[in-house]
């Protein structure tokens, strides 16, 4: 390679990833692969592996991440992205045993801790899962990951009331936490306290509109009754629709 070749790479690498947070997915892979015809290097396969998520092609992303492992079982941030796309494909075993590994070798890493809280509350280790969620908010008691997931612990477990402390406890840090406030309704529903669910409805409406477009009751007209005003009430059914996926 010569030596203009070589003082191109980094300006060619700055410029695929300049494409890729400005989430031109597509054109980001297509500049990454240019990298590696170019000359394969950990930073451009690592980048194609991320840009090959954020085109669905998880496969090929685990592939990439996989062959960086290979090469430095070290290399934390590989494995926690491949962790991410094990998830993303619901292999939730797969990926808490890669955060396990990350969160050994980072300890003090709140998103890793998280990422493993998400990643054992979806495989219904809940034991673990509140473990993780606790040690995020012991590195940091405004984390409203930490209290969040712990919500979702104790709604898992069937413990609305616990389960709306800790939401409180999240919204309280991050006033615009969509999922905190869907499942904080979901929780007061479950303790028959509707105008209060009715109220996170329709704050997280507030937040996004469009939130519900897509579900049946909306479609049957429903959705100009979740405007937050007073007199509203929620049904069962309607609140079924707002139940967080596992």
């Amino acid at each position: 390679m010569t030596k203009a070749s070589r003082t191109g790479i980094p300006k060619a690498l700055e410029k695929a990833w300049d494409t890729f947070y400005k989430k031109d997915f597509d054109g980001a892979l297509e500049l990454f692969e240019e990298l590696m015809e170019a000359g394969r290097t950990p930073e451009a396969l690592f980048g194609r592996a991320c840009a090959l998520f954020r085109c669905q092609e998880n496969e090929a992303a685990v592939k990439d991440l996989s062959a960086l492992l290979k090469e430095d079982p070290m290399d934390v941030r590989a494995l926690h992205t491949r962790a991410i796309v094990l998830g993303d494909g619901e292999k939730y075993k797969e990926a808490a045993r890669d955060l396990e590994k990350v969160v050994s070798m980072a300890p003090d890493s709140l998103e890793a801790w998280s990422d493993l809280g998400g990643a054992c509350l979806l495989k219904k280790d809940f034991a673990r899962a509140s473990a993780c969620f606790d040690r995020c908010v012991d590195l940091d008691k405004a984390c409203p990951e930490g209290w969040f997931g712990l919500g979702m612990v104790a709604l898992e477990k069937n413990e609305p009331r616990r389960a709306v402390e800790y939401f409180n406890a999240a919204i309280k840090l991050d006033g615009n936490f969509l999922l905190a406030l869907l499942a904080r309704a979901e929780a007061h529903f479950l303790l028959k306290q509707k105008e209060d669910a009715q109220k996170d409805v329709g704050r997280a409406l507030r937040l996004e509109p469009d939130l519900f477009r897509n579900q049946e009751f909306n479609q049957q007209g429903d959705e100009d009754d979740f405007d937050g005003g007073e007199g509203d009430d929620l049904d069962e059914d309607d609140m079924a629709s707002y139940k967080l996926d596992d």
